[in-house]
């Protein structure tokens, strides 16, 4: 799992500086798309420095469905994308 951006090749592969919304031309394209309540998520993915990062915006929206702004959610899922069978227990120890 990614801990800090040290364990990418270089520090421009760091998402949270390289990826800050992405694209410009992308976020400014979902912001426009969120403000006219076209779309309320978008979803792109890429490969960085050895790693699959997952990025998603969210609209955020008010009470009344006006919108405030976007939320960005970056995500390694290099690990999660090796996983296989299944998980249905927590495993944790009671104390």
């Amino acid at each position: 799992m990614l801990e800090s951006c040290s364990q990418l090749k270089s520090s421009s592969s760091c998402p949270e500086r390289a990826l800050s919304l992405s694209n410009p031309t992308y976020r400014a394209y979902s912001q426009d798309v969120f403000r006219k309540g076209e779309k309320d998520s978008a979803e792109f993915w890429i490969q960085m420095g050895g790693r699959f990062i997952y990025i998603r915006y969210f609209a955020v929206r008010g009470g009344s469905g006006e919108y405030l702004g976007t939320l960005e959610v970056v995500q390694d899922i290099t690990d999660i994308k090796k996983l296989e069978g299944e998980k249905r227990l927590l495993g944790w120890k009671k104390e």
